[in-house]
């Protein structure tokens, strides 16, 4: 391996987790996602390999800007290319807050790899709040009050998210009934 691979693969090993949840919450269709970490981590690659390790001052603030800037030029492009919005999310679906309690657990209502799959397709046809809020929150280990901050809104409303997918969940998969 050679000295630019091992100093690439020490970034990236230390950045990704951040990076990841950094790109969840601001992409407008999570399907992007991997698209924009591929784009983020071959530009660091290049840089890398232009410039040096010296370059780079600060790992993780480094990796946070070409992170915005990705995000950025991904969508500006693709709103270009297909005249998408850039800020996808419908206000109107601003729901009447419910209370949840802050912990409950899929993984107790739902085990095999067959449901998981039959779950997370069910996620994808909700509106991409939700679907970064139950990425966010069941993929990624973040608390609430975590993802409320990244996604700009309030803990109620992510909570009230959360508690409505996974009550529709419960119904379809686990035989809950109420």
């Amino acid at each position: 391996m050679t000295d630019i691979e091992s100093i690439f693969n020490e970034i990236y090993d230390t950045t990704y987790r951040k990076t990841l949840i950094y790109v969840t919450a601001k992409c407008s269709d999570i399907h992007d996602i991997e698209d924009i970490l591929q784009e983020i981590y071959t530009e660091l690659y290049n840089v890398l390999k232009r410039k040096g390790k010296s370059y780079i001052q600060n790992n993780e603030a480094f990796i946070q800007k070409i992170a915005k800037i990705k995000v950025y030029k991904y969508y500006t492009l693709k709103e270009k290319l297909c005249g998408i919005s850039l800020n996808s999310e419908d206000q109107t679906e601003r729901e009447l807050i419910e209370y949840i309690p802050d912990s409950f657990s899929l993984e107790d209502e739902l085990c095999t790899k067959e449901t998981y799959a039959k779950i997370g397709q069910y996620v994808f046809t909700k509106s991409v709040v939700t679907q970064k809020i139950f990425a966010l929150y069941y993929l990624y280990d973040l608390k609430i009050s975590e993802i409320a901050e990244l996604l700009s809104t309030n803990e109620s409303y992510v909570k009230n998210k959360l508690y409505r997918t996974v009550n529709e969940i419960k119904k379809i998969y686990g035989g809950y009934n109420e």
